[in-house]
């Protein structure tokens, strides 16, 4: 996927910036593990576990452990929050 792309399909209809992550990063549907957020946000699965925890990064609990929307935390990181 080339930016170049990606910012042309995110100037037809969207805000930018989610947009253009949505773009950039494939299926913004994902529901994300533990691991697979981690993973995504660079950090260790125990940081993801306690900010979830403390509400500092979009979360639910599923059961004994914690899901993740792969919107929700791009969004986040990018200082926005996902429309819809």
């Amino acid at each position: 996927v080339s930016t170049r792309n990606c910012t042309k399909r995110a100037l037809i209809g969207e805000a930018l910036p989610v947009a253009f992550l949505a773009c950039m990063f494939g299926n913004m549907n994902d529901i994300l593990t533990t691991r697979q957020a981690s993973e995504l946000l660079q950090v260790t699965e125990r940081t993801v576990k306690v900010q979830a925890a403390q509400g500092k990064i979009p979360a639910r609990k599923v059961g004994q452990g914690w899901r993740f929307s792969r919107a929700a935390l791009i969004a986040h990181v990018a200082g926005r929050e996902p429309k819809g």
